[in-house]
């Protein structure tokens, strides 16, 4: 299982709770009823909306691990609202823990076409594809989704964003493609010299 995006970040596992980015939801979660039931209401106007009502149930899911259970709950949240980023975010975050990258990049860019009017949830879904293509060891195109992300946080004075993690990133990337270099070279020479002396001892054989 591979690192999680926000421990490359020093941040808090991911994902916070759904009620943390209330700029883009439907409603703020409301407060519990007096009978101790949570309300719930398809509007999200004067209780929690089906989609709000995934997301929990989804974050509940991924921080007990049960990666294929907040997939399954946050596609629910997805399907109720697909243009809402936060469901493509989610989804993104556990996809990654399974490994599955691809599929994990194409809910990152979702939620990025979606987020067009919440600059953090924009960063948010910038971050996931550069530490996507990170993990999937594409140095080229991790090094373009980290300046595109370090660029968009100079930009966006609205967003939160951790401006030191890109130039951190972008070092350890150079230095991994250094040494893939060094390794690629070394290889090289092993294999002329083993080549080299297998070609002498037939030689020597004849």
């Amino acid at each position: 299982m591979c690192a999680g995006p926000a421990q490359a970040q020093g941040a808090a596992p991911a994902p916070a709770p759904a009620g943390a980015n209330a700029t883009t939801a439907p409603s703020a979660a409301p407060a519990p009823a007096a009978s101790g039931e949570i309300r719930r209401d398809p509007r999200g106007v004067t209780g929690l909306s089906p989609v709000w009502d995934s997301l929990k149930l989804g974050d509940n899911s991924y921080l007990a691990r049960d990666y294929d259970g907040a997939i399954k709950l946050y596609q629910e949240a997805i399907t109720k609202e697909p243009q809402h980023p936060l469901g493509h975010l989610r989804m993104a975050e556990a996809l990654i823990q399974k490994g599955a990258f691809v599929e994990a990049a194409q809910a990152a860019e979702a939620a990025k076409r979606y987020a067009a009017n919440d600059p953090t949830l924009a960063a948010r879904a910038l971050f996931l594809t550069a530490w996507i293509y990170e993990q999937q060891q594409d140095h080229d195109k991790a090094i373009e989704a980290w300046n595109a992300y370090q660029t968009f946080a100079r930009e966006q004075s609205r967003a939160k964003v951790f401006q030191r993690t890109p130039p951190e990133r972008l070092k350890r990337i150079q230095e991994a493609k250094q040494a893939k270099q060094d390794y690629a070279a070394v290889r090289e020479r092993i294999e002329k010299r083993l080549k080299e002396a297998d070609e002498k001892a037939k030689k020597s054989a004849m």
